[in-house]
């Protein structure tokens, strides 16, 4: 994803400031509701075309859930220490 930066550097807080309130609203955040993630690594598609900046699980069980390894340009990849049920949050 390409971010529109400042012209220049900020050469004051409030500079730097002001520039990651004008880059925030470029980020794009979409949520994966109800995967189902297993005890082995599981590869969920994002869609995106690209690997997102991060991802988020969030189990609907008492359950803990981790990524596997890095995302790529087409899946996240999660495991989970139960079968379980979780919304992905992906923000790129």
């Amino acid at each position: 994803m390409e971010f529109t930066y400042p012209k220049r550097p900020p050469s004051t807080l409030q500079e730097l400031w002001q520039a990651d309130v004008d880059l925030l609203p470029q980020l794009q955040r979409r949520v994966i509701r109800d995967y189902t993630i297993g005890t082995a690594e599981t590869a969920v598609a994002h869609g995106l075309g690209f690997a997102p900046l991060s991802a988020h699980p969030i189990a609907h069980s008492d359950v803990r859930v981790w990524r596997t390894k890095a995302p790529d340009a087409k899946h996240v990849f999660l495991a989970a220490s139960a079968a379980c049920v979780c919304d992905i949050e992906i923000i790129s």
